[in-house]
């Protein structure tokens, strides 16, 4: 006994004996019980911290880069940024206690805690809020009220379902029986998948729809199709293997999948915003060129970036690509006289 806690040895969690300190019989190695159970769950809280670094940066990025955004914009970063880090806060917290803390204290590997119980909880309000985000974004892009009304109710359901699990986990911490935790898992994870396709499939229908066939319009769109699905992809992929781990084996391989889900949505938000610059350089130097080449008799006159040629002046805000009567904007050029409340909106939409 040490401090009054029974230290954890693997081969026998009943015994009442103590073992022995020095033993001239050859020990026998028995793989720790907990590989399985909470080893992935380690796995995963790193993955959530190098996650959260990526989003340091991210954030940082946006709010250097981009200080014309709206207000509303900015204070769904950095609330989103604070909830990560308290998420991360609360993961660490939990592996730091259960590893160092408790060790050896077998009732700790079997109950949950609180930091525990605040995983799923903060990650489906995460989820949720950066789901609610892309359902903006597509009715904005499409006005279309009935996909993004269905997104925002599977983003709704995502953080009823992470709630429901987190309060469950307070109620019932017991870990060795999990299956009474089924219908909030459902509704967790299931939502999630999906409104990531949805929204990945809704997104790539309405770029590749724009279609213009102009060379310098067509890279700009197929980076924005293969932004779209990256961004989704990978926490698409993470959710399904959430799920089915957790519907195929009683081992704790779904805890390394839930883990990192949050931070891959905050960072796909996040890339989607900062990706805007780049793109903003790409439509600024095309429109620059057949400013250039446009020889039409009109004046031509550099003013910090802006060029005017006799007609309306072209700011770097917003790139505007044109398919007839339809406008894909792209965030990077916009014309100062032909602003209106969709375009407005719209500038911020990709």
């Amino acid at each position: 006994m040490k401090n009054g806690r029974r230290l954890f040895f693997p081969q026998d969690f009943t015994s009442n004996s103590e073992p022995p300190l020095f033993s001239m019989a050859s020990p026998v190695i028995t793989p720790s019980p907990i590989i399985e159970t909470h080893g992935p769950g380690l796995v995963g809280v790193f993955l959530n911290i190098l996650l959260y670094g990526t989003q340091i940066v991210q954030t940082f990025t946006y709010f250097e880069n981009y200080t014309k955004d709206p207000l509303w914009m900015k204070c769904f970063v950095g609330i989103l940024f604070l909830a990560d880090t308290l998420n991360t806060m609360f993961s660490a917290g939990w592996i730091f206690k259960l590893m160092i803390i408790e060790f050896g204290n077998i009732v700790a590997y079997i109950n949950a805690d609180w930091l525990l119980s605040a995983d799923p909880a903060m990650g489906g309000l995460i989820a949720c809020s950066c789901q609610m985000f892309f359902a903006w974004r597509i009715y904005v892009l499409t006005k279309n009220k009935i996909i993004a009304g269905f997104v925002a109710c599977l983003a709704l359901c995502v953080a009823v379902g992470g709630v429901g699990i987190g309060i469950g986990l307070g109620l019932q911490p017991d870990l060795t029986n999990i299956d009474h935790f089924k219908p909030w898992v459902y509704t967790w994870l299931l939502p999630g998948l999906v409104g990531d396709i949805t929204i990945t499939i809704t997104m790539t229908y309405f770029l590749r729809s724009r279609s213009s066939g102009f060379k310098r319009t067509e890279t700009i769109l197929r980076r924005l199709v293969r932004l779209t699905i990256q961004n989704c992809l990978v926490t698409t992929l993470c959710a399904a293997g959430d799920l089915i781990s957790y519907l195929t084996t009683p081992k704790g391989y779904h805890i390394g999948f839930s883990f990192p889900i949050p931070k891959l949505y905050s960072n796909a938000v996040l890339t989607s915003l900062n990706s805007r610059q780049k793109l903003k350089n790409m439509g600024s130097d095309w429109e620059n060129a057949n400013t250039m080449s446009s020889g039409s008799g009109n004046d031509l006159e550099s003013n910090g970036g802006r060029y005017t040629t006799g007609g309306p002046r072209i700011q770097p805000e917003v790139y505007n690509l044109s398919t007839t009567q339809q406008k894909v904007f792209v965030e990077t050029t916009v014309v100062t006289d032909a602003k209106s409340d969709h375009d407005n909106t719209t500038k911020y939409a990709l």
